[in-house]
């Protein structure tokens, strides 16, 4: 079932590859394309010892839909990258 990108968020296609994207802002404010269709992925919580009945910390892996970027996506992401 595909659920699309947020509804607030225009899409454009990537410059290399015939994608559907849209684009985000880093923590450092530089923009991210995005893949215009979630996956399914994990997110992961952490557990103090003792949680589960286990002694150690650890995680547990939630089912989450998830966005990814599309420079890990694209055939064409080397084209992208800048030298140094």
């Amino acid at each position: 079932m595909a659920i699309g990108p947020p509804p607030d968020v225009p899409l454009t296609k990537c410059r290399r590859c015939p994608a559907q994207i849209f684009f985000v802002l880093s923590e450092k404010g530089r923009p991210i394309p995005m893949d215009a269709e979630p996956v399914q992925g994990f997110t992961l919580e952490k557990r103090k010892p003792g949680a589960d009945g286990l002694h150690y910390p650890h995680y547990v892996a939630h089912h989450a839909r998830v966005y990814i970027s599309h420079f890990a996506t694209c055939p064409e992401a080397a084209s992208f990258r800048r030298d140094g």
